[in-house]
């Protein structure tokens, strides 16, 4: 039989502490992308292309790199969570 050990307030603390460092992330990134968007009309030409071709790119990877951050956020505090109430029940089952 599987044994573990879990301690839920871990969890959720690191939980609390991933989605600060979220929200710290997709400022960054906006302000990113806002001078990125600045810069593309600062010239014209083959480089011009190339830099708004990368520029798509930085786009696309931003918006994945956040989804998954979104996603391992929403994990840990939905496992903290659980845990806890878990934990919980249990110990209701042993109340007289």
């Amino acid at each position: 039989m599987p044994q573990f050990s879990v301690d839920s307030d871990q969890i959720i603390a690191t939980s609390n502490v991933v989605q600060a460092g979220i929200e710290r992330l997709r400022a960054e990134a906006h302000s990113l992308t806002a001078q990125v968007n600045n810069l593309q009309g600062a010239w014209a030409g083959q480089a011009s292309s190339a830099f708004q071709a990368a520029a798509g790119d930085w786009r696309t990877m931003n918006l994945q790199v956040d989804a998954i951050l979104a996603a391992l956020g929403q994990s840990l505090g939905s496992a903290g969570t659980h845990y806890a109430e878990i934990e919980q029940a249990n110990a209701r089952l042993f109340l007289r």
